[in-house]
């Protein structure tokens, strides 16, 4: 993978990736809630255009964490860390969970709601260590990134 294309999945990829995880956990949940009701589950149009404003309001959302993620990932990889190490899986899920909490933080005012914390939380570090196997299972070593 090439620093370019790198640069662009970490700056558009968590936004689009944490959208995905969370049409999934709602698609889930319907479907469930239909089959425990004795019915089959319909998905209509109206799931695949909200899915379409979530992707949207998620860019909105995490455009700033997503930022400083890629900005610390590359800083990182400037600074030696090899982007097809273990290193950088484990980075990709801190700084995912951290870009989490931070999105929580600010949307709760800082004030302790254990669902969004552990939600927004989880999900970022999700996010992160997704991308950093993604990183890391694309990249050829140290050489050849620029």
């Amino acid at each position: 993978m090439t620093r370019h294309k790198r640069i662009a999945l970490e700056l558009l990829g968590p936004a689009l990736l944490a959208s995905g995880l969370v049409g999934l956990v709602f698609l889930t949940e319907a479907g469930w809630a239909a089959i425990a009701s004795g019915k089959l589950p319909q998905w209509n149009a109206q799931f695949v255009s909200g899915m379409g404003l979530f992707v949207v309001l998620a860019y909105l959302i995490a455009g700033i964490p997503s930022i400083i993620y890629a900005t610390v990932m590359e800083w990182r990889f400037a600074a030696g860390l090899d982007p097809n190490s273990g290193r950088t899986v484990w980075l990709s899920t801190f700084m995912g969970l951290f870009s989490g909490a931070s999105m929580v933080a600010v949307a709760t005012s800082f004030h302790w709601d254990w669902i969004a914390w552990s939600f927004l939380g989880g999900m970022g570090a999700a996010v992160g260590l997704l991308l950093g196997l993604v990183i890391k299972n694309c990249s050829r070593g140290a050489q050849g990134q620029e």
